[in-house]
């Protein structure tokens, strides 16, 4: 598994180690750059630790959160089920 994170633009200071690049997947290319930008500052401007970016994708992940228009147990009419039958 590839995670591409885009964050190198106009940034010096760079992921050293996955656990700060794998909560950056999980957002949008111009939401990784804000969330990097905002992590290496909350650093003083060093290398983030990787709660430090954990913690600043969740609060954009909250900011951004897109409503679930289904109540829980319900299923989408657009979802497919798969059945595979082992031999």
């Amino acid at each position: 598994m590839y995670i591409v994170v885009y964050i190198t633009i106009g940034s010096q200071i760079l992921p050293t180690n996955e656990c700060q690049v794998r909560p950056l997947a999980r957002l949008e290319p111009s939401q990784q750059r804000e969330c990097w930008r905002q992590a290496v500052k909350a650093a003083g401007d060093k290398v983030p630790s990787g709660r430090q970016v954990k913690d600043i994708v969740d609060r954009i992940r909250e900011r951004t959160k897109v409503p679930n228009p289904y109540r829980e147990g319900e299923i989408s009419s657009q979802t497919k089920l798969i059945t595979t039958k082992w031999a």
